[in-house]
């Protein structure tokens, strides 16, 4: 009795077997993604430009441009081109406005129509349609720079000269005597010298 107690209260260790994991697998191939980059706003990148241009900055300008823009003209020659209407057709600094009129996007490239308006000292409003073609470079709009952005009156390398021409004496009237009358104007292309005399 002692003998089947002890081996009922002493039972002998028992070993419970571990099953076995498979070997693994190669790893599942995850689901193939890409990222998406947004391009930013054309219609800012040009309004940008007008407003440097407002500022009387070229320099800023001129690092908009296009690397195609900027191995096409230098920075001096950009700047002269502007100036050559600010100086010639006298325009305060602070008197140059634009009005956005459309935007035009395709992949890779856009284009905007705008109104630049100058105010002349001497001839008042100067108001012209034009537009500006913008590229995408390393993720950003760049300016594809032309004259005609300017003033389409530029258009094949035209400049723009003030010319005075003197008053011209008519016989007096039976009321009021000698009447003078300045006449003056903007001239593009090839111009007259100054103070040659009119018709």
């Amino acid at each position: 009795m002692l003998a089947l107690l002890a081996a009922c209260t002493n039972p002998s260790p028992s070993v419970i077997p571990t099953p076995t994991q498979p070997p693994a697998g190669p790893p599942t191939p995850s689901e193939p993604g890409f990222a998406v980059t947004s391009v930013p706003d054309p219609a800012q990148t040009g309004i940008d430009f007008l407003e440097l241009w407002k500022a009387d900055d070229y320099a800023a300008m001129y690092g908009m441009l296009s690397s195609v823009s900027q191995a096409a003209i230098s920075q001096e020659a950009f700047t002269a081109r502007y100036l050559n209407v600010m100086i010639e057709a006298a325009i305060p600094v602070g008197e140059m406005d634009y009005e956005i009129l459309s935007t035009t996007v395709v992949p890779g490239s856009a284009a905007m129509q705008y109104r630049v308006q100058l105010q002349s000292v001497h001839f008042g409003e100067i108001a012209r349609e034009t537009q500006m073609a913008l590229t995408v470079e390393e993720g950003a709009w760049r300016i594809v720079w032309d004259e005609t952005m300017v003033l389409p009156d530029l258009a094949g390398g035209n400049v723009l000269r003030r010319i005075t021409i003197p008053r011209t004496r008519k016989h007096p009237g039976p009321e009021r005597g000698v009447v003078s009358r300045p006449r003056g104007g903007i001239c593009r292309g090839h111009c007259p010298s100054r103070n040659q005399p009119g018709p």
